[in-house]
């Protein structure tokens, strides 16, 4: 039987046991077995170069269940431990866009268990996608505690390209015996919820090569949440074993939204990685348009080591206007507004006639409003704690647990309790009363700093005693959700308190984090930390207005705005903004109108293999590379910086020290999935390689200061060889010319290809042809060798450069 259309198909052999979903480009086959209750995959193909990805050594998923008895893991395979799976049908769904939706319907042999395996195709798409759906068919409760929607198995004597938290790395994979001839792809710990990616040892996405790179495949774990997906990109921490427990009620089917992407194509690494950024920005990216733009914004937060200005109606007020004045789109008032913790009403002696007089000030000055609140701490004074102080965090020793910020006089409140109810009908009235536009949750992770890896214990909430974080997941979904209802198209922030994983998917930005970028006195300045492809979080900050602490002048403002908008996709402003001087506002609102020029939003259209934070860097210096602030909560001096879209970016050169100074820094093209590059010349020099893809950039600077400069990527200048190889291109400001370095063909020389080390320099005195079209602005240059060039090269070489002008 089969279900098949000009691009996407679905085929069954009933009497091999074979279901199949593919198109033109890509076809996973299925295999199933009546008799022993298997269920795998026989073949992942890739159809341009023929290759079979799959090995039939892993299970094809697993689903860890607690049913009050016992835990019984459900798989593909028999053993002790595991129940088999019977194939009992499947049904196809047609797609708008001709794909083809695949539902294989598994029977468990050892569980009350049925699980759903969906496979999804589209026309034109080298990568499938992956999740299951699990029904209770027997008449207890089940709890899912482990679910891995993605486990094929892969041939050993692969090269694997994984993005961890720094950049992308390789390793080559050797057969253990344990491994049975292939290694695991898989998602560990996937929720529909939480997604903590892993592969065998590595992170994710993972970029899979043959031994020739003619070939590769990628995996992805991805968790689409609202309308907007969230991909693991570089977040092996996001997730830990057994955090999630998911009840299926009997009866109940429940469909875990997380997943698992797998892509395949022909070419090396570098096409690998082409198409993972392909698949991210033409589909996950698109998902993704429903998210609000991030406007610039300011926040008001004193609370940090400047409670010596406490936020009222007055100071809002004039924050307000100088805000409009120099370009900022979002005022965000934070904390200090309100009275007692837990009861978030507004503080009316600060706030005489509410916070609606300011949020409409803010809407009149055009400016969208925003504001802060907390979701865990009450203070013991309160009334909602004094009326329902059973609704605290409970430890195991019966006792509660210590209030945030030192315990002084603040207590823990369990979502998971009616206070979870309070804390959703608290927000959405705030949301619905004044308007807002934006909602700054703090503390919203299960495992934050107030209740670090901490289950509630009371037996009297509205989960088991010990196994609060499940429910605390769901109430949170229910309480945005809520508020969204409410308030369409509400942005909310939300602080990670410990890396929550809620933040990934509401957040779209960040407003308050402090760091100091006393780049004059301590050699290091403010860095934009990214997570995930559509969030930012935290974002750099700049502070207005402290003569005592920071811009003691307008060269170190300057700078300042140099190292936090130029460095981060998204930045905003805090302090005594009402207090700066015209000159310094000015100078702020330069830099606001080049931000709206020159950077693009995240979410929508940054370069998708950036690190964290945004470039991997290697300098020439003795400097280490920025770490990510979740690690380091200092910065780490860096000489520079480069934001690369697909077109290209700018590039940013420091020099913090007291003299001249040469300042250089390279990049990996890789890093980036792109292969071709320009630059223009107001670098001193730069060298580009192409045997590693790297761009090396290198500029002299005056005391204390910085350049920015535009790189031109992927436009159509490129190096073009005939009969040689070029290994690399110079560029010298000084001399005005350019020089190359190619590899000879001489045997003794063949097993160790150094550049520069073989051929020899060509210069412009070499050029036999010059070509200049000057619609197009292209130059074209040739370089004849009649006699060879040193190192072997037989016969006549011409090397020819088209350069883009």
């Amino acid at each position: 039987m089969s279900f098949q259309t000009a691009c996407c198909y679905v085929t069954h052999d009933a009497e091999k046991g074979l279901i199949a979903i593919g198109n033109a480009r890509i076809e996973r086959v299925f295999q199933y077995d009546l008799n022993e209750g298997k269920f795998f995959t026989s073949a992942f193909t890739e159809k341009c170069t023929g290759t079979n990805w799959a090995v039939n050594a892993f299970h094809e998923f697993r689903l860890v269940l607690e049913n009050g008895k016992g835990r019984v893991c459900v798989a593909n395979r028999h053993s002790d431990t595991q129940a088999g799976l019977q194939f009992e049908g499947y049904s196809v769904e047609d797609l708008g866009d001709g794909g083809k939706r695949l539902r294989v319907d598994l029977r468990s042999v050892g569980a009350p268990v049925r699980v759903y395996v969906y496979q999804e195709i589209h026309p034109g798409c080298d990568w499938l996608r992956r999740w299951l759906a699990v029904e209770n068919a027997g008449d207890t409760v089940l709890v899912v505690t482990q679910y891995d929607p993605e486990m094929m198995g892969a041939p050993w004597g692969l090269r694997a390209f994984y993005f961890n938290s720094w950049r992308w790395g390789s390793k080559s994979f050797v057969p253990d015996e344990g491994t049975r001839g292939g290694m695991g792809i898989h998602s560990v710990d996937v929720s529909d919820r939480i997604v903590a990616p892993s592969t065998v040892g590595t992170d994710s996405p993972l970029v899979l090569t043959d031994g020739q790179e003619k070939a590769f495949l990628w995996f992805l774990p991805e968790v689409p949440i609202k309308g907007a997906t969230v991909c693991g990109v570089g977040e092996p921490w996001l997730g830990t074993e057994n955090v999630w427990d998911r009840t299926v009620e009997p009866g109940e089917t429940v469909e875990f939204s997380a997943g698992a992407v797998m892509g395949v194509g022909a070419g090396d690494r570098r096409a690998g990685f082409h198409s993972f950024r392909k698949y991210l920005e033409e589909w996950v990216v698109r998902d993704n348009m429903g998210h609000e733009k991030a406007a610039l914004v300011f926040n008001s937060w004193y609370g940090l080591g400047y409670s010596d200005v406490e936020p009222c109606e007055a100071s809002c007020l004039k924050q307000i206007d100088a805000c409009g004045d120099v370009g900022f789109e979002m005022y965000v008032l934070d904390a200090g507004w309100h009275g007692h913790f837990g009861d978030w009403d507004v503080d009316e002696k600060r706030f005489p006639r509410g916070l609606k007089v300011v949020a409409d000030y803010c809407h009149e000055h055009g400016l969208k409003f925003g504001l802060w609140i907390d979701s865990r701490i009450a203070c013991t004074c309160s009334r909602t704690h004094i009326e329902h102080e059973e609704w605290r965090v409970l430890q195991a020793d019966g006792s509660h647990y210590p209030g945030g910020f030192g315990g002084h006089g603040l207590a823990v409140m369990c979502l998971g309790s009616d206070y979870g109810q309070h804390l959703k009908e608290t927000y959405v009235r705030l949301a619905s009363d004044l308007e807002l536009d934006c909602l700054k949750i703090d503390n919203v992770c299960p495992m934050s700093f107030y209740s670090f890896w901490t289950e509630c214990h009371a037996k009297d909430h509205h989960h088991a005693p010990g196994r609060s974080h499940g429910l605390v997941w769901e109430r949170w979904a229910a309480i945005l959700d809520a508020v969204r209802a409410a308030r369409p198209g509400l942005i909310i922030e939300s602080i990670p308190s410990g890396l929550s994983l809620l933040d990934k998917h509401h957040i779209v930005w960040g407003a308050d984090y402090q760091y100091r970028p006393d780049w004059l006195r301590e050699a290091y300045f403010c860095r934009a930390l990214c997570y995930h492809m559509a969030y930012v979080q935290p974002i750099s900050t700049i502070h207005v207005g402290w003569p005592s602490t920071e811009c003691r002048d307008l060269h170190e403002l300057d700078y300042l705005c140099a190292s936090t908008i130029g460095a981060g996709i998204q930045c905003g402003a805090t302090g005594r903004i009402e207090s700066a001087t015209q000159a310094q506002l000015g100078l702020l609102k330069e830099w606001i109108v080049w931000r709206r020029a020159n950077k693009k939003y995240l979410g929508v259209y940054q370069h998708l293999f950036e690190d964290t934070p945004p470039i991997p860097l290697e300098t020439a210096t003795d400097d280490v590379a920025a770490k990510p602030l979740a690690y380091h909560w200092q910065p780490t001096y860096v000489d520079g910086f480069a934001h690369l879209l697909s077109d290209g970016g700018w590039v940013f050169l420091f020099n913090p020290a007291n003299e001249t100074k040469s300042v250089s820094f390279s990049l990996c093209l890789d890093d980036y999935g792109i292969d071709a590059f320009s630059a223009i010349t107001e670098f001193d020099a730069f060298r580009f390689c192409s045997e590693s893809n790297r761009l090396e950039l290198r500029q002299t600077l005056a005391p204390m200061s910085y350049s920015r400069s535009w790189v031109q990527v992927g436009c159509p200048a490129r190096i073009e060889t005939i009969e040689s190889r070029v290994l690399a291109v110079e560029w010298n400001a000084t001399a005005k010319e350019f020089s190359f370095s190619t590899m000879g063909k001489s045997g003794a020389c063949t097993a160790t290809l150094m550049v520069g080390e073989l051929g020899r320099p060509a210069t412009f005195e070499n050029c036999v042809e010059r070509a200049y079209d000057v619609d197009t602005g292209t130059l074209e240059m040739a370089y004849g060798f009649p006699g060879g060039m040193a190192g072997g090269t037989q016969g006549p070489l011409e090397i020819r450069l088209r350069w883009d002008t």
